[in-house]
């Protein structure tokens, strides 16, 4: 008999040993940055007082702790997602997907939700570009490590490379 697992249950060690999961190195993906930062423009005045003010409403968030999911969504997701443009085509943006991944060793399910989901449609596919996981403002970023990558296992397009996920300090 099948078990099913709950995402937000799913702990980081059965991922790793159920898909041979490894961390990668601190310079992963240098290359990619190194190629890009030449070309990338700089953040102009306007987005930079974007991002601090981003950062400013998080931080006194954090003051009356603990904000729940959906306040960080708003107040930090929402204009992050802005600024990145994901809000213009091609980009689309659905919330609560469901997600499934079977795990054949084990006999269980491991079913979710994503919080956020970007995508991009590539000739009619769509290509996941971000998958999102809050947390209450009072959680560390690791508690949600698991349950993000059990998301990314859960890629449609198993052909295409799926990294992440990456956390700023």
């Amino acid at each position: 008999m099948t078990q099913a697992i709950s995402a937000s249950n799913v702990t980081l060690r059965t991922l790793k040993q159920a898909f041979n999961l490894d961390a990668a190195s601190p310079q992963f993906c240098r290359e990619w940055l190194e190629a890009i930062a030449p070309t990338a423009a700089p953040l102009n005045d306007l987005e930079q007082i974007s991002l601090d003010r981003v950062q400013t409403n998080f931080l006194d968030l954090l003051e009356d702790p603990s904000v729940l999911e959906n306040s960080v969504k708003m107040v930090v997701l929402a204009p992050l997602r802005d600024l990145a443009g994901f809000y213009r085509r091609p980009y689309r943006i659905t919330t609560e997907t469901s997600i499934e991944i079977t795990l054949e060793a084990d006999n269980q399910v491991i079913r979710g939700r994503i919080d956020i989901l970007v995508v991009n449609q590539v000739n009619h596919q769509p290509i996941w570009l971000a998958v999102i996981e809050s947390k209450r403002s009072d959680f560390a970023a690791t508690c949600a490590l698991a349950q993000i990558l059990a998301y990314m296992l859960a890629n449609p397009e198993p052909t295409r490379s799926t990294f992440g996920p990456m956390a700023l300090t």
